[in-house]
């Protein structure tokens, strides 16, 4: 599951044109970092509603931003004892059961805290490479 935001790289083309490749790549890292722990955050409220023991929520994790497919990027991941990552697509597709769609009470509940997140995630890149940048 990913979002594409359209602009994004030739913005990142002209910045590393203007302040060079590592500084651009610092400031866009943090910018990551904090778009990931907000997401974190509201995937965890999301979670909450539909929790039974927790573990899927307690088991979210983040990974430092890296190159995924050439773009920079962080990947949310499920990882822990109870290894909620083998039911998380479950959850968040559905599943049939005896031949009947069975439809859980928080299904695509990742896919619609990424939607939500999309103007944040803006934001907060425009507001790191103000502060950083210009």
């Amino acid at each position: 599951m990913s979002v594409e935001i359209k602009g994004v790289l030739e913005l990142i083309n002209q910045l590393e044109r203007k302040f060079g490749v590592e500084k651009t790549k610092i400031v866009n890292d943090e910018a990551l970092k904090k778009v990931g722990v907000y997401f974190e955050k509201r995937l965890n409220t999301a979670f909450e509603t539909f929790k039974d023991t927790g573990a899927s929520k307690d088991e979210i994790k983040l990974t430092e931003p890296r190159n995924i497919n050439g773009v920079r990027g962080i990947k949310v991941y499920w990882e822990g004892p109870m290894d909620r990552y083998r039911l998380i697509h479950l959850n968040e597709w559905g599943y049939t059961r005896r031949g009947k769609k069975h439809r859980p009470r928080g299904q695509a509940v990742i896919a619609k805290t990424l939607k939500d997140s999309e103007k944040v995630y803006r934001n907060i890149v425009k507001d790191e490479i103000r502060k950083n940048l210009i």
